[in-house]
């Protein structure tokens, strides 16, 4: 690390080791300079870049320029740094670049001890280098050979990073350069992250590539917005908006609407049926005649072969699609409110408006209508009816309320599940802060409590020191007095013995007494000081108790004001079932509609009402998609699912100016208003960026971080403060407003991996490679646990909810709740997430299946490959 801007600031600042301030130190004698002879020219790039590039670009490159310095290139050694040029052509033993790094100059270069292992040179290395300095300094800056991107492979891809958003609704796993979205309930893969800029190379054509490169870190924002870290680049994916296609628009309102295959059908109050092709953009119109009513229900075979329609009337009507000719016709005891194929098509189920579901044979063409079972299903028909797989051997209907309602279609069970208020997430949120805050303000009063004791023990220290102080100066009055006299005797009877020994021995004593004295007095200013010291404590723990009360109150508040503020769920209009039906997508007034779990009637993203023209609305599957009939006489196709998008990219692969190298670490703000992206050159420097979600717009720097890569990020709970891992062995601490270091931590005797907070921003947990996980607490400033018991790396580190549980991965095959293994965690493990609330973890690593358990059951509950 030859360096002459720096020289200045180590003539000032002292160096500081195990406690010791040694101001200009050397790292030994001078290193002699040989003498070397070429009997060509000296090579900048051949011979001279390659020992700069050991000993000394660690610290002084184009990225990490300390003190201002550069040596990449002879234009930047020449142009040097805050102290001036660190060389001149022709002046090789004058250089200061010479003089450091052969230590006759202090500073010496590189310094001892220096964290990047940078060795001295060579007296034949130094003579080299004044060799060039002396033939004028020739040769350019050392270009590197500019790799040639390649097509990652997709097989066998390690999952090198992992995230879950705060609802626990979604997980995103990155492998190479693909990251796939994955819904933890339904473990339904809402597809892959694809930069559209990258889709149009060549390289990448029918590859989903979210980067050129490696993506090492993942972010969730919020269930709508997620981050990826790339090669010098960070870009953020936003869920797009649901849209609308393939519209048709029919002549009357829509009383009904089903689809299959090629075949989409809409029955109207009229009693008309409107067939077309929703494939095609354009489609034409068909007009089946033949119910007198209005047709209330209808399916379509999975094949879409066939067409069953009922009316109002009570009438059913088999038709052949490809035709538009009815094979069979028939009429049921009651108004069919919805129709479902079921068994492959070898039956056809009926809900009806009489509370009954009856099952039929599929009928052979001109063959009656046969009930082959039926049971009773409530006081009424359902609003909505499906059937969730191809086996048909049950149904999943909905009445007024907001529960799906499963049937046994054999003997008619039935198991009802309450779908998930979308409010409940917010509230869920809200009251985790509650319960963060309640132990911050338990913590703080604990505190307090602390801080007055102290102020107390204090008070009595400098009571019995003030007695002392007094005693000592009465004795020290008492014993300079008595020497006086004893002097003044001595001086009526000089050659008196018995009078010169009284007189030594009261000056004696008089000297002991005052050295008591002062000795006394010292004590009562310092506990003066240590009092004073402690009273400010108690006044600064008595703010920080009150501004917790405060936030707790506001957090109470909070909660309240959000339940009594949920509304409940209205009637709903419409229901299908998606994805295997393993997904129920509702709709309710106004053209809402939410997607749920089947399973669970876990909420997982909902929307407005205005690609559905603001009104209720008839649904029905259609391949991957849904139809949606609206009331304004139009139908729509949508898509199953709102896809994350590109919104924006920061930085670029070829600006190593904005971003240094690869981003390894990402994290957002909790109002996802801010993401900070971590990352540096190797061995060289950290480098943490704040930037705007909004725009992209840099919001803050911190100035080195870190002298080595940045491995992990995580805000504070408040968003105050920013925590950083590094691969230099720290951790840290820095405020987000103006980016000054608040706390250091040290105790990892390898590089820190992963870094997390505990919910109330008091405690904070680090892995590291040296195969430990650490606790600190924040208050204190200082580590409260270590936990051993890795057989490697402990790679990634996720506090779960709002109580003491860390989950942790390792290279030793291991996903852990603190010290407890979860189970199926296969092959090294790099990276692991959970929820906000802590009810899922998941996890990812070298085999490329990102797993997900429940952990409090502490059960593996899906695998995403």
């Amino acid at each position: 690390m030859l360096l002459s801007g720096f020289v200045n600031g180590m003539r000032v600042m002292p160096l500081v080791m195990a406690g010791v301030a040694f101001p200009g130190l050397l790292s030994g004698a001078p290193i002699a300079v040989a003498e070397v002879k070429r009997d060509g020219p000296v090579d900048f790039a051949k011979d001279i870049h390659p020992l700069l590039k050991r000993s000394c670009l660690a610290c002084h490159n184009t990225t990490k320029a300390k003190a201002g310095l550069n040596l990449e290139s002879p234009a930047a050694i020449m142009k040097g740094g805050d102290t001036g040029p660190a060389a001149e052509a022709g002046k090789g033993l004058e250089s200061l670049l010479v003089r450091t790094s052969s230590h006759a100059e202090d500073p010496a270069m590189p310094p001892p001890g220096n964290k990047v292992n940078a060795t001295d040179l060579s007296p034949e290395e130094l003579g080299l280098l004044k060799l060039w300095i002396d033939q004028g300094m020739k040769g350019g800056a050392v270009v590197d050979n500019v790799a040639a991107w390649r097509v990652f492979p997709t097989q066998l891809a390690p999952v090198a990073a992992a995230a879950m958003s705060s609802g626990g609704r979604l997980a995103a796993a990155a492998r190479g350069n693909q990251v796939q979205v994955t819904e933890v309930a339904t473990g339904v893969s809402l597809g892959f992250l694809t930069d559209p800029e990258l889709a149009k190379l060549e390289l990448y054509a029918g590859k989903a590539a979210a980067d050129r490169d490696a993506v090492l870190a993942v972010a969730f924002g919020t269930d709508d917005l997620i981050a990826t870290g790339g090669f010098r680049t960070a870009r953020l994916w936003r869920r797009g908006p649901l849209t609308a296609g393939g519209m048709v628009e029919l002549p009357g309102p829509v009383t009904s609407v089903a689809g299959g295959g090629k075949v989409a059908v809409a029955g109207e109050a009229s009693g008309l049926i409107r067939v077309w092709d929703p494939g095609v953009e354009k489609p034409v119109v068909a007009e089946w005649k033949e119910h007198g009513a209005a047709v209330k229900a209808l399916a379509v075979s999975a094949d879409g072969r066939y067409v069953v329609s009922a009316a109002e009337d009570k009438t059913v009507r088999v038709w052949l699609a490809a035709e538009g000719r009815v094979v069979n016709r028939g009429e049921v005891p009651a108004a069919v409110v919805a129709l479902g194929f079921l068994k492959g098509g070898a039956e056809v189920v009926a809900a009806c408006a009489d509370g009954m579901l009856r099952v039929y044979g599929f009928p052979a063409e001109g063959a009656a209508l046969a009930v082959v079972r039926e049971h009773k299903i409530g006081d009424a028909g359902p609003v909505s009816m499906a059937v969730p797989d191809a086996a048909g051997t049950r149904v999943v209907w909905m009445n007024a309320e907001p529960v799906l309602h499963v049937t046994e279609t054999a003997d008619g069970k039935r198991q009802d599940i309450p779908l998930e208020h979308p409010a409940l997430a917010g509230i869920a949120a809200a009251e985790r802060r509650q319960q963060a805050a309640q132990r911050q303000v338990e913590a703080r009063k604990a505190r307090l409590a602390a801080a007055v004791e102290a102020v107390k023990k204090e008070n009595e220290n400098l009571k019995t020191t003030h007695v002392g102080q007094e005693k000592a100066r009465g004795e020290h009055q008492r014993k300079s007095e008595a020497a006086r006299v004893a002097a003044a005797a001595l001086q009526a009877a000089p050659e008196d013995k018995a009078r010169k020994d009284a007189a030594a021995k009261a000056v004696e004593e008089a000297d002991k007494a005052m050295r008591a004295f002062s000795d006394a007095r010292a004590n009562a200013e310092l506990a003066v000081r240590l009092t004073g010291t402690a009273t400010s404590a108690q006044g600064a723990a008595e703010g920080a108790a009150a501004a917790a009360e405060a936030a707790l109150a506001e957090a109470v508040a909070s909660v309240e004001s959000l339940k009594k503020g949920m509304v409940a769920l209205t009637a709903p209009k419409s229901m299908v079932l998606l994805d295997g039906g393993r997904t129920a997508l509702v709709s309710f007034d106004g053209g809402v509609l939410q997607w749920h779990a089947a399973a669970s009637g876990a909420f997982l993203d909902g929307t407005d009402g205005a690609v559905t023209a603001g009104a209720p609305v008839l649904l029905a599957a259609q391949g991957d998609g849904v139809l949606a009939a609206r009331a304004d006489k139009k139908v729509v196709r949508l898509p199953g699912r709102r896809g994350f998008v590109l919104e924006r990219t920061i930085g670029k692969p070829d600006d190593a100016a904005v971003l240094a190298s690869r981003v390894t670490a990402l994290a957002f703000s909790s109002d996802a208003r801010v993401l900070a992206t971590g990352g540096g050159v190797p061995s060289r420097s950290g480098e943490v960026k704040l930037w705007n979600t909004a725009d992209g717009a840099a919001l803050l720097t911190i100035p080195e971080p870190h002298s080595d890569t940045v491995n992990a990020l995580a805000f504070s709970p408040d968003d105050g403060l920013i925590a950083t891992a590094g691969s230099d062995r720290w951790a840290r601490v820095f405020r987000t407003d103006d980016g000054k270091r608040t706390a250091a931590f040290e105790g990892h005797s390898g590089a820190v991996l992963s870094i997390g907070w505990r919910s109330d921003g008091l405690a904070m947990a680090t892995g590291g490679s040296d195969k430990t996980l650490r606790f600190w607490d924040l208050l204190e400033g200082k580590q409260t646990k270590a936990i051993t018991s890795f057989g490697k790396e402990v790679s990634a580190v996720a506090w779960l909810g709002t109580g003491d549980t860390v989950a942790s991965a390792s290279g030793d095959e291991g996903v852990r709740l603190n010290e407890e293994k979860l189970p199926g965690a296969k092959g090294f493990c790099f990276t692991v997430a959970s929820d906000a609330g802590g009810k899922f973890v998941a996890a990812g690593g070298e085999d490329g299946v990102l797993r997900i358990w429940d952990a409090a059951a502490k059960k593996l509950v899906s695998e995403a490959k």
